[in-house]
């Protein structure tokens, strides 16, 4: 209704439903962004895409785990099936990507390979010595 010497509309009933604020989202198992608000109310707000290429391999690295399609990797594209988008795969937060590095694992490594670099350094450098001295005997 409109109140006489009030420009806008005023609503007088309720929903029922208190008002909410954004709290945080979560991502489901088949890509859905959901928001969950302070009111215990959820809310699908969005939902990721999941592309296929004929050659994953011929996508180009752009940084930051973005890559590009190329000639090589052919044309994005969904999975349909009878005119509906399948998704093949599982969203999963938390979970590291197989064909992404474990961090705590390549730097474990990394430190093992430098300490025996380190090590082959020190041989080579002990044996030169040797040698030299060897030389140095028979002068």
């Amino acid at each position: 209704y409109i109140k006489e010497g009030v420009e806008k509309n005023v609503v007088t009933q309720q929903d029922g439903v208190a008002e909410g604020f954004f709290k945080q989202y979560d991502i489901s198992d088949d890509g859905s962004i959901v928001a969950q608000f302070s009111n215990g109310k959820n809310a699908i707000v969005g939902k990721l895409a999941l592309y296929n290429f004929i050659n994953e391999q011929g996508l180009a690295a752009m940084g930051d785990n973005i890559f590009a399609a190329t000639a090589n990797s052919g044309d994005a594209s969904f999975i349909m099936k009878n005119g509906q988008i399948v998704n093949t795969a599982k969203f999963k937060g938390g979970f590291l990507e197989q064909s992404n590095v474990d961090l705590s694992v390549e730097l474990s490594n990394l430190i093992v390979t430098q300490k025996a670099f380190d090590a082959s350094s020190k041989s080579i450098t002990t044996s030169d010595q040797m040698i030299q001295k060897a030389i140095n005997m028979k002068r």
